[in-house]
């Protein structure tokens, strides 16, 4: 018992130290910064009847991402209840896709008042499953949004440090007026989102090393009990 208790001590003492340097879940990405400030009456992109819309974001280290928060612009009483998503290298889930979920059920809540145009603004969630990314830029792409009314869903325009594509008028920016539409927020035409999750240091190779040796000395122990046997 004493000889088992300890290979798993050693094992645990090993596990923490190979991935010990993860943090808590928290916003790997906010964009606008933070996403509450948006104000949600300048403009919205529709995700629903064919249409396309991809924002590119940062990660600074290897992460696992657990959900998307995106704000929507509904018609009064209309609630989102899923989505088409999509993270790859390219604009509108083209180039490598890194993960995707069709009709990715989505959690709703209201994120105020309507707005100035009478929409609702709500508060969109839905669950990445826990991806593993490296750090680098990717694209998030939303599409064929679904409401039980069949009316279109917008994703609001908050501005911020992403580059945004739409599948009509292609690249959005300050330069061109945000495509056809000629409204700009904060100096851009992203829309307003949050990649969470948990970002984790590479492992180092003395870890490794002694992570492969906590093994070793599993094995080598129960070898010594067998032949004890």
């Amino acid at each position: 018992m004493r000889a088992r208790y300890l290979t798993r001590s050693i094992l645990a003492s090993v596990a923490l130290l190979a991935f010990g340097g993860v943090a808590n879940a928290a916003a790997l990405f906010q964009n606008p910064d933070p996403i509450t400030s948006t104000p949600g009456n300048v403009d919205a992109w529709t995700i629903n009847f064919g249409f396309v819309v991809s924002d590119s974001f940062n990660l600074s280290s290897n992460s696992n991402l657990s959900s998307v928060d995106f704000v929507v612009w509904n018609f009064p009483g209309d609630h989102t209840s899923a989505v088409d998503w999509t993270i790859s290298s390219g604009v509108g889930g083209t180039g490598t896709i890194f993960g995707s979920g069709l009709a990715a059920s989505v959690t709703d809540v209201s994120f105020g008042p309507a707005n100035t145009y009478g929409y609702d603004l709500n508060l969109d969630t839905f669950s990445l499953g826990g991806l593993n990314l490296a750090s680098g830029t990717y694209w998030l792409s939303l599409q064929n949004a679904v409401v039980a009314s069949g009316s279109p869903v917008f994703w609001d325009q908050g501005g911020g440090s992403s580059q945004a594509w739409e599948s009509a008028d292609l690249y959005l920016t300050a330069a061109n007026g945000c495509g056809d539409t000629g409204k700009v927020t904060n100096g851009s035409c992203a829309e307003t989102f949050r990649i969470n999750g948990t970002a984790g240091a590479v492992p180092e190779p003395i870890t490794l090393s002694l992570f492969g040796a906590g093994l070793a000395g599993a094995a080598l122990a129960r070898r010594r009990k067998a032949r004890a046997a």
